[in-house]
C-alpha cells in the first residue's frame, strides 16, 4: 500500500510539474508580445496575472509589464473542479499581487465560467463558487485597474 501511495505521489508531481511549465512556456511566449500591446493600449504599467485551473490544482503566474516573470504558484487541490481551481489560482494571483503592492493588474485566465461570472454575465449557483466571486471582488474592489 506504500508503494502505491509513492508512485500515486509521483504521478501527481509529475502531472503538477507538467502543468506548471505548461503555464509558465505559455506565459513567457505571449508575455512580450502583450506587454507591448499594453504599451500601445495605454497599460503600459498594468501587471499581468495568468491562471489556470485543473482537477488536481491550479498554476499562476505573474508577468511583469516587459513579460519577465516576477512570481509564479501552483497548488494541489483535492476533489475539486476545473473552475474552483481556476478561481482558486485567480485568488492566489491577486493575494500576491496586494502583497507585492501591485494594483493594477490584467488577468487571464483558462475558465471561460470564470469570466462571465465575474464580468456578471452568469450568474454562480453553486454556493463555493458564489463565495470565492465574493472572494476575488474584495480583492480587486482596491486595485486602481483590474481587467479580466
Amino acid at each position: 500500500m506504500a508503494e502505491q501511495n509513492d508512485r500515486e505521489e509521483e504521478d501527481y508531481e509529475v502531472a503538477y510539474q507538467l502543468q506548471m511549465q505548461e503555464t509558465l512556456d505559455a506565459t513567457r511566449r505571449s508575455g512580450s508580445q502583450e506587454a507591448a500591446q499594453r504599451a500601445d493600449q495605454g497599460d503600459e504599467k498594468s501587471t499581468k496575472l495568468c491562471f489556470a485551473g485543473r482537477p488536481c490544482g491550479y498554476g499562476a503566474v505573474i508577468l511583469l509589464p516587459d513579460g519577465d516573470v516576477m512570481w509564479s504558484k501552483g497548488q494541489h487541490l483535492d476533489e475539486t473542479t476545473n473552475t474552483k481551481a481556476a478561481y482558486a489560482g485567480l485568488l492566489a494571483g491577486l493575494q500576491a499581487c496586494r502583497d507585492f503592492g501591485i494594483d493594477q493588474v490584467i488577468a487571464e485566465g483558462d475558465s471561460e465560467l470564470l469570466v462571465k461570472q465575474m464580468n456578471g454575465e452568469s450568474a454562480a449557483s453553486d454556493p463555493n463558487l458564489v463565495h470565492l466571486v465574493k472572494e476575488v471582488r474584495a480583492i480587486v474592489q482596491y486595485m486602481s485597474s483590474f481587467k479580466l
